[in-house]
């Protein structure tokens, strides 16, 4: 059997204090840890739009998406 090409990592990176206030209000909704949080959200995030120009200006395969 080959080896998968990808392997599961640790990604670390700095965010705003904005974006830590949501995700720690998104975390505390859901009760789960906030590095859980960020790892379902980004992985939510590249599904449904696999492209991104800047924030809040998407181009993807979404019906709703801006271009």
């Amino acid at each position: 059997m080959s080896e998968p090409k990808y392997k599961s990592v640790s990604v670390g990176f700095q965010v705003s204090a904005e974006t830590n206030k949501l995700l720690t209000e998104a975390a505390e909704r859901s009760r789960r840890p906030k590095a859980k949080e960020a790892e379902l959200r980004l992985t939510d995030h590249l599904i449904n739009f696999p492209d991104i120009a800047t924030p809040g200006r998407r181009f993807g395969h979404q019906k709703d998406s801006q271009k």
